[in-house]
């Protein structure tokens, strides 16, 4: 079997191991085809087994993918989509200071949802000069409820506290945000966190969120 077809087979168990990233074009909305690439000379430290790859939109001569719904990503801007049944997997661009903001889905949950990337990464670098602890704050706060204004106040959020922090390091994960979920059934999110520098990878698991 290919890692292409590891990969379609089971993606989140593929991406419990491997590293993924996403180079689908940001401004990709709606339901797409997508599959994985091996990124050449790439290693993760913590894991000599596993490899790196990218997730990219299908080519005409690749010989498997998978549909998912793709929500896209504008700096400083808010970009929704929503989600439903034709498809099991939901990817966005690569998220390292930016909030996911999923709807509500509660009691009765159809598989339809409605998700939006938020990033003002401008409203943060604004207040910089109170420090960069300041800014990421109040970045995240205006980008809490610019996503709930878009979502419902009944939604859930993942926010860069919850994802970029790595204890005494600081905030340096980046995360690969993706969703799931049986047909007619509710969304899960989860995200892949790692950090590079050069070709060299940390992969720092695959983490629910609620």
């Amino acid at each position: 079997m290919s890692m292409a077809e590891a990969f379609c087979n089971a993606p989140k168990t593929f991406m419990e191991t491997h590293v993924v990233y996403v180079i689908v074009p940001n401004q990709t909305e709606g339901l797409v085809d997508v599959t994985v690439e091996e990124r050449p000379n790439s290693t993760v430290t913590n894991n000599p087994d596993a490899k790196v790859f990218r997730l990219r939109l299908v080519r005409r001569d690749d010989p498997v993918s998978i549909p998912a719904y793709f929500c896209p990503y504008e700096q400083n801007n808010i970009k929704a989509t929503t989600l439903g049944n034709l498809a099991l997997w939901m990817f966005t661009p690569t998220m390292d200071g930016c909030t996911l903001g999923i709807g509500s889905q509660g009691r009765g949950a159809n598989g339809t949802v409605r998700v939006c990337h938020v990033n003002m990464a401008r409203s943060g670098t604004a207040i910089e000069s109170l420090g960069i602890a300041a800014g990421r704050a109040q970045q995240a706060k205006l980008q809490r409820n610019i996503a709930l204004s878009e979502v419902g106040r009944d939604g859930t959020l993942i926010e860069p506290m919850a994802y970029m922090s790595e204890g005494k390091v600081g905030y340096a994960l980046k995360a690969t945000t993706f969703g799931t979920h049986p047909l007619e059934r509710p969304w899960r999110f989860y995200t892949l966190r790692y950090r590079y520098a050069g070709n060299s990878f940390f992969h720092g698991g695959v983490h629910p969120h609620p």
